[in-house]
């Protein structure tokens, strides 16, 4: 069990007037076991492929874990906080060294000043696999021989990432990374919104004319005979 990862952000109010305060929001983690009571992630279709070569019979044996986490959020303003919304990332590494990423949304409508919430996050499945492959090899004087291969692999868990918005500015956030991904570096991945990108990630996405394409030009007539 790691320590949980304290994180502040701090973000003026008031538009473009003088910032008379600051909403700061601190975020811990606490890494639980099991799938939690806010479900699980949906199927991801980047784990581990089956095996390859001339396998006769293949079976595969496996065995689902679950982590989730549990938020605790806190409004250390001296003014309440509405309209909350904590994004976060969960992390984990297929059996093949594959990142699998899901993220997801949960809001909180208000916190008030030195109030704390707790949120539940979704389950993360962690899958480990041990597939048996019996072969088949002609060997000399074409005798026909039989054996089996044994392949394993397990999941590994990557750990968490954090951010609290008040609409769309950042005010929190915290993070909670194994030693494996804190050098692989992730890269922010927000939820999807209805199917359109986000920009709340601090990136401006700059707006793209599309022009329809030009029609074909027609072949010119045949002239009329004399």
């Amino acid at each position: 069990m790691r320590f949980p990862l304290i994180a502040i952000a701090w973000v003026a109010l008031g538009g473009g007037a003088p910032a008379q305060e600051v909403l700061p929001i601190s975020v811990r983690t606490f890494e639980r076991d099991g799938m939690g009571g806010a479900g699980t992630f949906g199927a991801d279709d980047r784990r581990a492929a089956a095996p390859k070569g001339p396998p006769v019979i293949s079976s595969t044996d496996q065995k689902q874990t679950y982590k989730h986490y549990d938020v605790d959020l806190t409004n250390r303003s001296r003014s309440a906080a509405k309209g909350l919304r904590m994004d976060y990332v969960i992390y984990t590494v297929s059996g093949d060294g594959r990142l699998i990423s899901n993220s997801a949304s949960a809001p909180v409508e208000s916190l008030a000043a030195g109030a704390r919430a707790s949120l539940k996050t979704r389950g993360a499945t962690l899958i480990r696999s041990k597939t048996t492959t019996k072969t088949v090899d002609v060997g000399p004087g074409n005798r026909v021989r039989t054996g089996s291969e044994t392949s394993r692999s397990k999941e590994r868990f990557g750990g968490i990432w954090v951010r609290v918005y008040a609409g769309d500015k950042l005010v929190g956030e915290g993070r909670d990374l194994t030693a494996e991904l804190e050098k692989l570096k992730p890269a922010w991945k927000a939820p999807d919104r209805g199917g359109r990108p986000s920009t709340e990630a601090g990136i401006s996405l700059p707006e793209i004319e599309i022009k329809p394409p030009r029609p074909p030009a027609k072949p010119p007539l045949p002239k009329p005979p004399f």
